[in-house]
């Protein structure tokens, strides 16, 4: 109550030197869960500010496990991300070390030359154990999906994100490799769910391993193929867990379907086969049939290994498959091999177009040095799913001088 008491007298000391108090954020009530905060703030921006307007955030406790509080540092984080100008922001509180940890926060962590206006009031503050809190990370996604995030209950929001090691993707991704491994995702850095050589995606979705998988991440439990993510996690980075859990955030009443939800894929990333004009210095022989000559003669497989590559239980299987699932997806990752080499991703762009569904997102991972296949354009192609819905992403990389160009990108000059 004394510590109310102060922070009140201070906001009417605010309101008598003709500061206008736009909104107040007490970071008690979002402390474990830092997505909470970022949207409160976020539906306090405002285009422009005048410069007496003020945003009055209370903070009477915080994590540690350096010499800064992670909250602390959230809120420079989330607050240079959706854009406030620091001069904007009164920090109001008990921290009696406020000036030196938040020197320390502004200097490394803040884009904005300016700084909070801070005011250290009378009361106890709290230094709590970080344990596993993380602090706020940038997931560049969340900007677009703020209003679709604000609607969740705060159970959904706090599974997606204050729960470690929940995922989504086993709910709504299938992830298919040229070697007919399937898993979650291509992040995934354990032994493969499933062969999709010997069982139909269908069966795989549910089968014991899969079922297994998504009780672990319910219960909050690590899984061994999900140290990707960790490590990102754990340096502070955004990882593609918090990414896809911003992306999907709008299918998370699928988990209300427990361990065995209905097969609707939301997101399919298929490597039809290894295919590829180039190999690569970054590349491996499953991903670029050009790279069985080098992988061979560096001992990376044995020369009886195929050339070759392509999953499925037959030539159409994988296609056939996903093309069943076309009405319920929302985003296609295409990669390979060479994607653009590929009659699969052109007759899925023709089928697409026919059934109207120009409102999904398409993502290329290409090195661009085809663009035309048996007579079609990949340009054509995409004019028609871009008629309403412009979201095809492109992955590509160029070296900046040509004889860089040529040694990563063996098999094209510059």
């Amino acid at each position: 109550m004394m510590i109310l008491a102060t922070m009140i007298h201070w906001l009417m000391q605010l309101t008598f030197t003709n500061d206008e108090i736009v909104g107040t954020i007490d970071c008690d009530h979002y402390k474990d869960n830092f997505v909470d905060l970022y949207l409160a703030l976020k539906a306090l921006h405002q285009p422009a500010f005048e410069p007496n307007q003020k945003i009055v955030i209370k903070l009477t406790n915080d994590f540690y496990k350096d010499s800064h509080g992670l909250i602390l540092q959230s809120l420079q984080t989330i607050i240079n991300h959706i854009d406030i100008g620091n001069c904007f922001i009164c920090l109001v509180t008990t921290n009696k070390k406020i000036h030196e940890e938040y020197r320390y926060v502004h200097e490394t962590y803040s884009t904005d030359p300016t700084t909070f206006n801070i005011q250290s009031i009378a009361g106890n503050f709290e230094r709590l154990p970080a344990g596993d809190i993380r602090p706020y990370t940038k997931t560049n996604s969340i900007d677009h999906r703020s209003e679709e995030i604000s609607k969740l209950t705060k159970e959904q929001r706090d599974l997606l994100f204050k729960n470690k090691n929940f995922c989504i993707l086993p709910w709504t991704s299938l992830y298919i490799h040229t070697k007919n491994g399937v898993a979650p995702c291509c992040a995934w850095n354990g032994e493969s769910i499933g062969d999709c050589s010997k069982d139909s995606l269908k069966d795989i979705w549910n089968d014991k391993p899969y079922q297994n998988l998504r009780k672990r991440m319910l219960n909050d439990m690590p899984s061994d193929g999900c140290k990707q993510c960790m490590r990102a996690e754990k340096l502070g980075k955004e990882s593609y867990r918090t990414s896809m859990n911003t992306t999907f955030a709008k299918h998370v009443d699928l988990v209300e379907q427990n361990i065995t939800p209905e097969y609707n894929l939301k997101f399919i990333d298929s490597r039809f086969n290894n295919l590829c004009n180039l190999s690569c210095r970054s590349c491996v022989h499953g991903s670029s049939s050009s790279w069985h000559a080098p992988a061979v003669a560096v001992g990376l497989i044995d020369k009886s290994t195929p050339v070759f590559l392509k999953a499925g239980r037959n030539n159409t299987d994988l296609y056939d498959q996903i093309v069943e699932q076309l009405d319920n997806i929302d985003r296609i990752y295409f990669a390979g091999g060479e994607p653009l080499m590929m009659p699969e991703n052109y007759n899925i762009l023709a089928e697409l177009n026919l059934r109207h569904r120009h409102d999904i997102q398409l993502i290329y991972n290409t090195n661009m040095t085809r663009s035309h296949l048996k007579g079609h354009s990949i340009f054509d192609a995409w004019k028609n799913i871009l008629k309403t819905y412009p979201l095809v992403q492109v992955l590509t990389q160029r070296a900046k001088e040509e004889h860089t160009y040529v040694l990563e990108r063996y098999g094209k000059m510059y």
